[in-house]
């Protein structure tokens, strides 16, 4: 999500080939300094204090991402995608996203949610670096569920050493998953454990992937996204599928979200 397309993207569909680091990947440590108490939150508000709303787009994204998305009603928080009344900064559809004002480190990151996807649509449970405008180590690990098909999920593992997008094991790790049922049609409950040695992914309590490769060595914000992929950039209609925008809208809806630290 994000700003990871300027990087891994690239990567993974373009025509750079980026090769493993070949020295002994080291056991990463997280400097203690977020908060790491526990966190639970059933949606009954947007709080101020824990979450901001997205405000931006980026070169890969085909929707503004804008406040208005990401709304409340009945404990459920919804991020819509529509298209725009009129064009915002050139694009015709809106989006949103939520990230947390707050840092957190090794521990369990659930959501329960549902996804109303459409062709070419990306949404999103993940926890990622926070972005900065220089010296940006953009290191990510997620759900992200695609409109191609929605009894899928690819799981994604992020790493970049520096803020020249420096790759580490090739940058990123994206492992698609089938996951037996559509991901539209009900709850389902997506978690991934960040330990000192693995992330471990977890449907509905049933482990799906172990990877120890490209582990987080720092702090990371969670965030729920939706939007739809730009479908000029080469790669973006193969990937998440072709986009109609009479398909619109489509949303994506948290029933809750948690985070419990490593012990």
């Amino acid at each position: 999500m994000g700003f990871k397309y300027l990087y891994w993207l690239i990567a993974f569909f373009g025509t750079a080939v980026f090769y493993p680091l070949l020295a002994e990947e080291a056991t990463p440590t997280v400097t203690p300094t977020a908060d790491q108490q526990s966190f639970f939150d059933d949606f009954n508000k947007i709080d101020p204090s824990i979450w901001s709303r997205e405000d931006w787009t980026y070169p890969d994204d085909a929707c503004y991402q804008q406040p208005a998305q990401v709304t409340v009603l009945d404990s459920l928080l919804t991020i819509l995608v529509e298209r725009a009344t009129v064009p915002v900064q050139g694009r015709k559809c809106v989006a949103g996203g939520l990230y947390s004002n707050r840092l957190f480190g090794h521990g369990r990151f659930t959501a329960r949610l549902r996804n109303q996807l459409v062709p070419g649509m990306d949404s999103g449970f993940f926890i990622m670096s926070p972005w900065q405008a220089n010296g940006w180590r953009h290191q990510e690990v997620d759900f992200e569920f695609l409109g191609k098909n929605p009894s899928q999920v690819q799981l994604n593992v992020h790493k970049y050493i520096d803020h020249e997008g420096t790759p580490e094991n090739g940058g990123q790790l994206p492992k698609l998953i089938d996951l037996g049922f559509d991901s539209t049609k009900a709850f389902h409950t997506y978690c991934v454990e960040w330990l000192k040695d693995r992330l471990n992914f977890y449907v509905d309590g049933k482990l799906v992937r172990s990877e120890s490769r490209n582990l987080p060595d720092q702090e990371l914000n969670l965030r729920l996204e939706s939007f739809i992929v730009n479908q000029d950039n080469g790669w973006g209609p193969g990937w998440a599928g072709t986009f109609d925008p009479k398909t619109l809208p489509a949303s994506v809806q948290y029933d809750w979200v948690k985070y419990e630290p490593e012990p």
